[in-house]
């Protein structure tokens, strides 16, 4: 027994007893060197980890020793351990079992007594020795051989030790068991193979109504009813050569010509070669039980019948175990679930299938009910609940059912043990109701819709006219734009809202008679506000029929569109002055290309006859002239080309959208070589390098493209650097037209851009660069007219496209064009 719990090392008893004697599987080859080294270097870490499971694995009798404190328990224990490790280490395992059954059942034990130990406590001890002779093991060797070794002598000193306990612990409770079985009305036998005895207690032999010990062994199976015979026969034969246990019913007759059902179980116990040596068994007497459990069974038989025919759900359940004791077939028939699938998974089945909406709910109000009916257990009159919840069918959709609830059993202390449940299938009364009330519901909110609707609406007049015109309704709208308030204007016609010749004319009849007959009529015209104001109206005017299509009325809608007919007044107005302007345009147009030829041809011919003359004077003259006087006709030569140059890019400043010109696919690249061919002398004197990456084709006016690149690459070199070459740097790319072209239909445009190193110019000049006669520097220092980048500017934005500069003094310039698609 339980070694660490005795009161000192064990010891023979005065009067001991020889219950084992030394053989094969107690004598040991490889454990007694290692108990020896646990001896020496392990004791007391052997005895904490001891106690330890003790406490883990709760064994039973160690709660009989919680007083005492962990030192006396590691103190006792550390004895215990090494009593038991020096007999393991002398190989007296034999001794040591004998020993300590001596003391367990002469009752020497400390604290408990011998009727206090329990199989736990066998079977839990015995697995702990076995366990930390184990985990000590690898501090003793790695050798796997060795350990396996060790093992299997520690494992058959426990079996045998197991065994022995046992056997005489079943022995002390003997007693004990015939107590039990006098209390229980159960009997119990034996049946020893080998010897083929068959013991009976005295319970049994009440039970088959003789004395005890009358009964011959051979005379048994005369008792066993013909039809269970073979029952009682193969059961016993199966569990033999099964070793199993075995648990069935069978029938005996008595000799006084009664009967009764025994309910017979039982199980086999093995020899040391795992053979059957006996049969063990029980036998109760449950005659009065079966013949309660006909009884039942026929009249729940009767009352499921009729419940099955029912229209609805019946079950009754267990409120404590949660376990349906009937189920009809209301299950199947409503829902489609298998009633005996209901029955096996209890009231989580039906759980599982309630509403998530409603299970809450539901199950709040069934435990006050349950509760509500437990405090008043007295009452002769049982509760009766009633819930209404949605139960979801076999094929997913969702029923309505109205449930009745009542008390079905209580037990002795008057507590509800079981609950009857009765449900009908009430969807189609719900599904009528639900929908006669949503229709209800509907009808309501569209009245108010509408009501507020026309009420909120106040760019609209809209009124309710009877038959004959007379107005019933009247909106915030119409009091705003018409101006009478409800009272002033219900029960009037609504002729008053039109001007005295449309009354005289009778239009608002007009206007009633065509809704009647069409449905609908509209009208534009002037109508007449309260204060005699007039404002212009559309009017649409419809006619309203009940469910049997006669006429009741008139909806009429009108809108105030004062603001809109004004608008388009002034729209006309502003197309007469349009048309005017574009006359007064012409006519200047005609000017300008008058004043082209005086330009052209008057302001030009003076200019040549001065310079002529002066020429001829400077030739004819040459000798004779002093210095001042030739250098002032210098000046006057000097003075007549500017002229002429200005004169000229007026011209062409003048001409530019002027008269309608084809625009033509173009390579922009042809049209950049010939505009550096046109000023390549230039290009040449200045030593310049200009670059192009590939220019796009486009539908352009080359000449005027032309005159745009021979004006930009003119001006690049103009204002070129006279420390540096100059590098002119053409790049073409598409770019987002969003915030750069303003109407563009595509995402993107077409980005043309110079770039040179020229002397540059301030940013804040950017714009003023493009306007006529705007020069940056003086005459003196660059030559130019200050026309070109504006004839630029009106050649792009001729091309629909935006031409932009961007300048740093000393380091350079570039234009920037952008044109659509």
């Amino acid at each position: 027994m339980p070694d660490q719990y005795l009161a000192k090392p064990l010891k023979p008893a005065s009067r001991e007893i020889p219950l084992v004697k030394k053989n094969q599987d107690f004598d040991c080859e490889y454990l007694p060197a290692y108990a020896q080294f646990l001896l020496k270097n392990k004791v007391e870490e052997y005895t904490v980890a001891q106690l330890g499971l003790f406490r883990d694995l709760k064994v039973p009798l160690f709660k009989y020793f919680e007083s005492l404190s962990e030192e006396e328990l590691i103190s006792n224990g550390k004895g215990y351990t090494t009593d038991l490790l020096q007999y393991f280490a002398e190989n007296n395992a034999a001794k040591f079992v004998s020993d300590s059954l001596n003391l367990w059942l002469t009752n020497q034990l400390p604290i408990i007594s011998r009727d206090q130990i329990v199989p736990e406590d066998i079977s839990q001890i015995s697995f702990i020795r076995r366990k930390l002779l184990r985990d000590f093991l690898p501090s003793y060797t790695s050798d796997p051989v060795m350990m396996v070794k060790i093992m299997e002598e520690v494992d058959r000193i426990m079996v045998q030790l197991d065994s022995v306990c046992l056997k005489h612990l079943f022995q002390l409770n003997q007693d004990l068991y015939k107590q039990a079985q006098s209390i229980s009305q159960i009997g119990n036998w034996s049946w020893d193979i080998k010897s083929d005895k068959l013991s009976w207690s005295d319970e049994v032999y009440r039970i088959y109504e003789l004395e005890p010990q009358s009964l011959i062994r051979e005379k048994l199976a005369l008792y066993n009813h013909p039809d269970d015979a073979a029952i009682v026969k193969t059961e016993i034969e199966t569990a033999r050569k099964n070793k199993s246990s075995f648990d069935f019913y069978y029938r005996i007759n008595l000799p006084s010509g009664r009967q009764k059902v025994i309910h017979a179980k039982g199980n086999v116990e093995l020899d040391e070669k795992g053979e059957v040596q006996t049969l063990l068994g029980t036998v109760q007497d449950e005659t009065k039980q079966k013949a309660v459990e006909a009884e039942l069974k026929s009249n729940q038989s009767l009352l499921k019948k009729v419940a099955d025919l029912a229209p609805t759900i019946i079950s009754a359940y267990n409120v404590n175990t949660g376990e349906y004791v009937f189920v009809n077939e209301g299950f199947k028939n409503l829902l489609g679930h298998d009633p005996d699938e209901i029955m096996k998974n209890g009231i989580s089945s039906f759980i599982s299938i309630i509403h998530p909406d409603d299970l809450l709910a539901l199950t709040e109000k069934n435990q006050l009910l349950l509760g509500e009916a437990n405090r008043k257990a007295n009452s002769k009159e049982e509760i009766i609940g009633e819930f209404k919840y949605r139960l979801r069918h076999k094929n997913g959709k969702y029923h309505w059912f109205h449930t009745f609830e009542t008390v079905f059993s209580r037990n002795s202390a008057g507590k509800v043990v079981e609950v009857l449940n009765i449900s009908l299938d009430i969807t189609k009364e719900v599904n009528s109701t639900l929908e006669l009330q949503n229709k209800n519901e509907q009808i309501v909110k569209n009245e108010e819709r509408f009501h507020k609707m026309t009420e909120a609406v106040e760019d609209y007049a809209i009124l309710l006219l009877s038959k004959d015109g007379i107005v019933e309704n009247w909106n915030k709208g119409a009091e705003k734009i018409k101006g009478y308030s409800p009272d002033e204007i219900i029960g009037k016609s609504f002729r008053v809202f039109y001007p005295k010749e449309d009354q005289q004319s009778g239009l608002p009849e007009k206007l009633i008679e065509i809704a009647r007959k069409e449905g609908k009529a509209f009208h534009e015209g002037w109508r007449i506000r309260k204060n005699g104001e007039s404002f212009w109206g559309n009017t649409v005017i419809t006619a309203l029929h009940d469910n049997n299509g006669e006429l009741f009325g008139f909806s009429k809608v009108t809108r105030d569109l004062t603001s809109k007919k004004l608008a388009e007044q002034m729209l006309e107005r502003y197309t007469e002055n349009l048309q005017e302007k574009n006359k007064e345009l012409e006519q200047i147009n005609q000017e300008l290309e008058s004043f082209t030829y005086v330009a052209s041809h008057d302001l030009q011919e003076p200019l040549r006859k001065i310079k002529t003359f002066t020429n001829f004077i400077i030739a004819k003259e040459k000798d004779n002239l002093a210095d001042t006087t030739r250098d002032y006709f210098e000046r006057i030569i000097s003075a007549t080309n500017r002229m002429t140059n200005l004169i000229d890019a007026l011209l062409q400043f003048s001409k530019i959208g002027a008269t309608p010109v084809m625009f033509e696919p173009t390579d922009l690249n042809v049209i950049l070589e010939e505009a550096k061919k046109d000023i390549s002398d230039i290009i040449d004197e200045k030593k310049a390098v200009v670059e192009a990456n590939g220019l796009p084709s486009m539908k352009v006016i080359p000449l005027q493209f032309h005159q745009l690149f021979v004006n930009i690459l003119s001006n690049s070199l103009k204002y070129s650097n006279k420390d540096v070459p100059l590098r002119i740097t053409i790049t073409a790319s598409l770019e987002p037209a969003k915030g750069i072209l303003q109407g563009h239909a595509n995402e993107y445009c077409h980005r043309i851009s110079f770039s040179d190193n020229g002397i540059g110019f301030e940013q804040q000049y950017a714009d003023k660069i493009f306007e006529l006669f705007q020069r940056l520097h003086g005459k003196s220092e660059y030559t130019g007219t200050g026309i070109g980048l504006a004839i630029c500017k009106k050649i792009v934005q001729h091309h629909g496209g935006v031409i932009k500069a961007q300048g740093i003094p000393g380091i350079g310039a570039r234009f920037d064009i952008y044109l659509p698609l």
